[in-house]
């Protein structure tokens, strides 16, 4: 049975995934939409599980239409820069909020009168900017602390669907960057960063570089999906950085 590998794009508005043989030819593909949800002038959010469903569908949908191929490896790329609180089992309590919200604006503007912004940026080589997880964060702890509470993992869409695929919490740092919770420096998980947003850095993914095997497929996860039990889950990058 030939092979083939996976490769899967989950951007801000569907899931792509497309399937190469061994040679680098393109065997299938199949994409699958879901909404930007706006429940306020200015605020965008996504439905977390939409997401997972769209990338379930994408996914039978490929496995059907290589049929007699056999899936060896899949690598997620994911849009960066949105947030899911999520409680200690990798579950949303809250919708995703995406890099596209703007109800942190003023909390922005007043780190950057105070200089936070550019102490963020020194540590995690980032300018804080509205929508990106610190400040979403941040601003959770001021305006929802009940929600802030609730919120024992703060994960982005690539850690939440390797969750989900693998029952690992893992990261790759090329997304993990576009949080402000990551030093630039030592490439860990920023004490300084995390206790300004109140996130429990040892809640948070493991970190490490993109292309590294996370793990199989749970038995769940080959059940929903058609998947062989066997095929690894690669980490994959995030979309800007690898720009």
């Amino acid at each position: 049975m030939p092979d083939i590998v996976l490769g899967i794009d989950i951007g801000t508005t569907s899931a792509k995934v497309v399937a190469f043989d061994l040679a680098d030819a393109e065997v299938a593909s199949a994409s699958q939409p879901y909404p930007l949800l706006v429940p306020r002038p200015g605020w965008v959010e996504q439905d977390a599980e939409q997401i997972w469903q769209a990338l379930l569908h994408a996914l039978r949908e490929v496995v059907a239409r290589a049929a007699g191929r056999r899936v060896r490896a899949l690598a997620l790329a994911t849009q960066a820069g949105s947030i899911i609180p999520a409680g200690e089992v990798g579950d949303p309590v809250h919708p995703m909020i995406t890099w596209l919200d703007r109800r942190t604006d003023d909390l922005v503007a007043a780190w950057r009168r105070d200089g936070t912004a550019e102490h963020i940026r020194r540590v995690s080589g980032w300018h804080p900017a509205p929508g990106l997880p610190l400040p979403v964060i941040a601003w959770l702890r001021i305006e929802r602390p009940d929600l802030h509470a609730r919120a024992r993992r703060y994960l982005g869409v690539g850690d939440f669907l390797v969750h989900r695929l693998t029952g690992q919490f893992a990261s790759d740092l090329s997304a993990a960057c576009e949080m402000l919770l990551v030093d630039a420096q030592t490439g860990n998980w920023s004490a300084e960063l995390c206790a300004l947003g109140g996130v429990d850095a040892t809640m948070q993914a493991a970190l490490g570089w993109a292309g590294r095997v996370i793990g199989s497929l749970t038995p769940a996860a080959a059940a929903a999906t058609g998947l062989p039990a066997d095929a690894l889950v690669v980490a994959g990058g995030g979309d800007q950085p690898c720009a």
